[in-house]
């Protein structure tokens, strides 16, 4: 499989390609790219700070916005940066995570997301990759 997730950018948002192996490899992929997308490569911090989430929703598609606007609102509301996720249980539709980040200084961010749009949303089954295409309100 090539890369995890690839960064493109449109005339004012910026997006994501997303592969995984499996459903939830995706998900966590996506989010890692997300992250990606935001902070600055900075090395030597620790993940010291946890959270658990268990997002539900009616489809695959909306499951992915819904775990991926939790992560922003956690990042907008206690301006953490995650950088671990640990998927205990993905189902048709409704996902329990465990994520691990750590508290943002100004300088660690890159750019802001503002939201995960549902714009051409589509989540595929190719060949046994998961595939998908996600656009960011920046």
């Amino acid at each position: 499989m090539n890369k995890k997730y690839e960064i493109f950018f449109t005339t004012a948002d910026i997006g994501l390609k997303v592969r995984g192996k499996s459903i939830e490899e995706l998900f966590k992929n996506a989010a890692e790219g997300m992250f990606s997308i935001m902070r600055k490569n900075l090395k030597n911090r620790s993940n010291s700070i946890k959270r658990k989430i268990d997002v539900k929703s009616y489809e695959w598609e909306s499951l992915l916005a819904e775990w991926l606007n939790e992560l922003l609102f956690l990042y907008d509301s206690k301006k953490v940066i995650f950088t671990n996720f640990k998927i205990n249980e993905i189902l048709p539709y409704r996902i329990k995570a465990e994520i691990n980040g750590y508290k943002a200084n100004k300088e660690d961010i890159l750019r802001e997301i503002k939201a995960v749009t549902l714009h051409n949303l589509k989540i595929i089954k190719e060949k046994n990759i998961w595939k998908t295409e996600i656009i960011f309100d920046i």
